[in-house]
């Protein structure tokens, strides 16, 4: 089952959220997570995802991340992806930030500015 909380804070005219994702992170949850992104997205300047209390995630949720990164960038908007995944997803995790490596458009240095760490 995929879960989520919103947390909503503004300081000097920025509108901050803070999208507390846990659960199931995986295809069968794309449509919910997609919606709760893009709605959240939305309603901030500034979107910070936690990802602490993901237990399983797939490459849905990394193509999601990726996907919200963009158009994020295109809205003017920042996206922070906080917190650790777990050992059972690394392997997603891997594929995604070797692919990154080739050039992710809106990182000045060309490669993946999330799954890198």
């Amino acid at each position: 089952m995929f879960t989520h909380a919103i947390a909503r804070s503004s300081r000097n005219h920025v509108r901050k959220c803070t999208l507390l994702i846990g659960g199931e992170a995986t295809f069968d949850n794309e449509e919910e997570m997609h919606r709760t992104f893009s709605e959240t997205l939305r309603g901030c300047d500034h979107l910070i995802v936690d990802i602490d209390k993901i237990e399983q995630a797939d490459l849905s949720f990394v193509m999601l991340i990726c996907s919200t990164h963009r158009t994020a960038e295109l809205l003017k908007k920042r996206l922070t992806v906080k917190g650790v995944m777990p050992s059972a997803s690394k392997w997603h995790f891997e594929y995604a930030s070797e692919s990154r490596k080739r050039g992710c458009l809106f990182s000045r240095r060309r490669h993946c500015l999330f799954w890198e760490r």
